[in-house]
């Protein structure tokens, strides 16, 4: 099963904040996550991360990329409302 993935606009300004300090091997490694990750919430998105407030709410770590969403099962819908990059980039 398939759902729509969004990322909340302020999530994507801060991502290119911290992209700005990358250089070219992050920025690859950034984009190949950003890819996968795409992947994963969009095809299977409870069975990724971690639950948080309650079970719409998740939390996904991959390497240095931390990505906040929420899921809407009824609607089948993902909305990214937090990422962050951090440690080695």
């Amino acid at each position: 099963m398939s759902f729509q993935l969004t990322w909340r606009p302020e999530v994507l300004q801060n991502l290119a904040v911290q992209w700005d300090a990358l250089d070219a091997k992050g920025r690859r490694r950034v984009l190949d996550l950003l890819d996968d990750t795409d992947h994963l919430l969009a095809t299977a998105p409870m069975l990724e991360g971690e639950s948080r407030a309650s079970d719409t709410d998740r939390v996904l770590l991959r390497g240095p990329l931390l990505v906040v969403y929420q899921v809407d099962l009824r609607l089948r819908l993902v909305t990214v409302v937090g990422a962050a990059l951090s440690g080695p980039k």
